[in-house]
């Protein structure tokens, strides 16, 4: 769907936009009657519940784990190599 954000109106409604589509989408996704595809949304329901975050994330977490990445990164070989020659 192509939608083009073109400031036709106030700034209230690129705010809440995003919210409209997520509630849409909630109320396709949770619909219980059999309409749209009923068992397809029942299994990408089921399947996506666990993925939910349902912990906040802080900021230390989010640090934490750009430095576990980064280390990945240095620790394997082949690509501490071209970060090696490619540092001078």
């Amino acid at each position: 769907m192509w939608l083009n954000f073109n400031r036709f109106t106030d700034d209230n409604f690129y705010t809440w936009w995003p919210v409209a589509l997520v509630c849409v989408s909630g109320v396709i996704l949770f619909n219980p009657f059999p309409i749209f595809y009923h068992r397809s949304r029942l299994w990408f329901a089921y399947s996506n519940v666990g993925r939910i975050p349902l912990i906040l994330v802080e900021l230390t977490d989010i640090f934490s784990g750009v430095y576990c990445s980064l280390a990945s990164f240095l620790l394997s070989s082949e690509t501490s190599f071209w970060a090696i020659c490619f540092a001078r």
